[in-house]
């Protein structure tokens, strides 16, 4: 992640796959409808389940990163989301 990255804190009631989205359609001006599908560089609901609160996850703690709308994005065990602009 290069130093501009921005954490959120994903909210119990939003699931991560979500809170990516909406923040990169906020922070481009458009809607979340207009952005390429996630699934098209990650399966959602396993990114979802791995990161689901209170269960015991596959993910054993660690974080997933990958490339989504000129963004790199990481989702963090803890909840919370990293994004920075891709160079």
């Amino acid at each position: 992640m290069a130093d501009s990255e921005t954490a959120l804190t994903v909210d119990e009631r939003v699931s991560p796959a979500e809170t990516v989205i909406t923040e990169i359609a906020r922070r481009e001006g458009v809607s979340p409808l207009s952005l390429p599908p996630l699934y098209d560089v990650l399966d959602s609901d396993v990114c979802d389940r791995l990161f689901q609160s209170g269960t015991e996850s596959v993910g054993s703690g660690r974080p997933i990163s990958f490339e989504y709308s000129g963004y790199d994005v990481i989702v963090h065990a803890d909840g919370h989301v990293g994004l920075s602009p891709m160079s």
